[in-house]
């Protein structure tokens, strides 16, 4: 198989850890303190890395000047093309993690960068002939739709896949011109309600018939209650429940977890619900264990 490349947001995150989730107005003691590297996409090559270490490749807006940023990037060792901004300021995620009960609650500074757009898409990637999948995580939507069209016009009938992941929650219907382009969607639970739908079963039924897909796999992980997925040109749901264990100790970062294995498995064409059972275990250790990075998956 080919590599995975995977576009999308690599941002600063500040990891403040709580014994309880402070009330508004007061002051709260916070035990450990982390910077790390964040974001969907970035998180997702953190834990496709340690899957498989020669097959990842992450396409970011990045800066040219936060030294904090350069540091992260070469702790983690990421194969990195960057769309370069200078003069930028680099995103911030501030998060709070209550080791009581393994919540994440996630405050976001965009700062002054640029989205990444189609033309410099286009430009840095003539063609996509070390890859067998690109996945975008689901932000910058009009040009969003635009990058995965130009996708398709070059990967043409090869075994190349094309997956996003819809979890940003927007006011307007840009999800309706990017559904129908991908092989694979990743459905949040988040998103799967804004669109009305109550449970895995709901979402993925409700969305291939909303949108008359034929050949395209649904993913609706749901947190604690486990993920489902279904071929649109079949009518079984796939089915797992969570992996839990001993102790839920933080969340952040759980889901990319599960979207960064399961994109591993899926390259690797496996059955669907081996992807299912392989990326929620992954992201139920994650769940067991602070940070991203060194997780406990042998």
């Amino acid at each position: 198989m080919g590599k995975i490349l995977v576009v999308g947001l690599c941002c600063i995150d500040v990891v403040n850890y709580v014994q309880i989730y402070p009330k508004e107005d007061s002051d709260t003691r916070v035990f450990e303190m982390e910077t790390v590297l964040g974001g969907n996409a970035a998180n997702n090559c953190t834990v496709l890395k340690q899957i498989a270490p020669e097959d990842t490749v992450l396409c970011a807006a990045l800066p040219e000047n936060d030294a904090t940023l350069k540091d992260l990037l070469k702790q983690y060792k990421l194969k990195v093309i960057r769309i370069k901004r200078p003069n930028c300021r680099v995103p911030v995620s501030t998060c709070v993690v209550n080791i009581s009960n393994g919540s994440r609650t996630i405050l976001h500074y965009r700062g002054d960068l640029p989205e990444i757009n189609a033309d410099e898409f286009e430009e840095t990637f003539p063609n996509f002939d070390d890859f067998s999948w690109i996945h975008f995580e689901g932000r910058n939507f009009d040009q969003l739709a635009k990058m995965i069209s130009y996708c398709r016009t070059k990967i043409g009938h090869s075994k190349c896949k094309i997956s996003v992941e819809l979890e940003k929650i927007r006011e307007f219907d840009w999800y309706t011109k990017i559904i129908p382009l991908a092989d694979v969607i990743f459905m949040s639970k988040d998103f799967s309600r804004k669109l009305g739908f109550n449970s895995m079963e709901e979402a993925i039924n409700g969305t291939i018939k909303r949108f008359s897909l034929r050949d395209s796999t649904l993913i609706v992980p749901w947190g604690e209650m486990g993920a489902s997925a279904r071929l649109s040109s079949e009518s079984q749901i796939r089915f797992c429940q969570a992996y839990k264990p001993e102790k839920v100790v933080d969340t952040l970062g759980a889901g990319d977890s599960f979207i960064g294995s399961a994109l591993h498995f899926l390259n690797q064409r496996m059955p669907l619900q081996e992807v299912l059972e392989n990326a929620v275990k992954v992201a139920g250790i994650k769940c067991g264990q602070s940070g991203l990075r060194n997780l406990n998956l042998k």
